[in-house]
């Protein structure tokens, strides 16, 4: 897949707030409750570990298309359960995101109080800003065939949690451990997600992790991979 805007994306990362992203229309295979669920944990831990030193500001986002009203009713349940979560959360168009991450305006206040971030329908542009920021990335679906979603986020620089089956099982996030983490169950969400935020020297398994993910797409699922994968079987089969 075309990954070269993504790979252009800068690996150096501002620290605060730490941004946890998801990428994923806002359909029931997603799983985005269960992403709530996890961050919510991982809320409670960092609160709870804190001790002298203040937690880090963690922030995530969900960005996905909202395509009729079942989408809509369903984000709307998705803010209900964040507020049941204790979670303080908002939504945001593309204009709220931008300045959320340029530093913040009028447009942005109620973005900059929340703990999740709803973004809805952005434009490819204000996405490619969240990929450019995030930290770490967050996919839920179960049995996902491949998951597109995944490779763009290695691309960018972010290291994900994805879920472990289907694609990002079998065949992208390879090596495990070094490229990206896997996990199935809201626990094992939540400690993957402590592993690249809470832990001592998160900051530098991430930054690790991020280099070692774009290296990976760029070798295995580039343009140029493809292209020379099969120029290369081609030219064995008319040998």
């Amino acid at each position: 897949c075309d990954t070269a805007a993504l790979r252009a994306l800068p690996l150096e990362r501002r620290a605060a707030p730490l941004l946890l992203l998801s990428v994923a229309q806002f359909r029931p295979e997603k799983d985005h409750a269960l992403q709530l669920k996890a961050f919510a944990a991982l809320l409670r831990r960092a609160s709870a570990s804190a001790g002298d030193t203040p937690p880090p500001r963690l922030l995530l986002v969900l960005a996905g298309a909202v395509r009729h009203e079942q989408d809509a009713a369903r984000l709307a349940a998705l803010a209900a359960l964040a507020t049941s979560l204790g979670l303080r959360h908002a939504t945001a168009d593309g204009r709220a995101v931008r300045e959320l991450l340029g530093g913040g305006a009028e447009e942005a206040e109620e973005a900059e109080e929340a703990e999740v971030v709803f973004a809805p329908n952005l434009r490819r542009p204000e996405l490619l800003l969240l990929l450019g920021r995030a930290q770490v990335g967050l996919h839920t679906m179960w049995n996902e065939h491949f998951g597109i979603g995944v490779v763009e986020l290695m691309a960018a620089g972010v290291p994900p949690v994805a879920h472990a089956s289907g694609g990002p099982l079998l065949d992208i996030v390879k090596p495990r451990g070094e490229v990206g983490l896997l996990a199935a169950t809201e626990r094992e969400y939540t400690e993957a997600l402590a592993q690249l935020t809470l832990a001592p020297r998160a900051a530098q398994r991430r930054a690790a992790m991020a280099a070692a993910a774009r290296e990976s797409v760029a070798t295995r699922f580039s343009d140029e991979a493809f292209a020379q994968a099969f120029c290369a079987e081609a030219g064995r089969l008319l040998a």
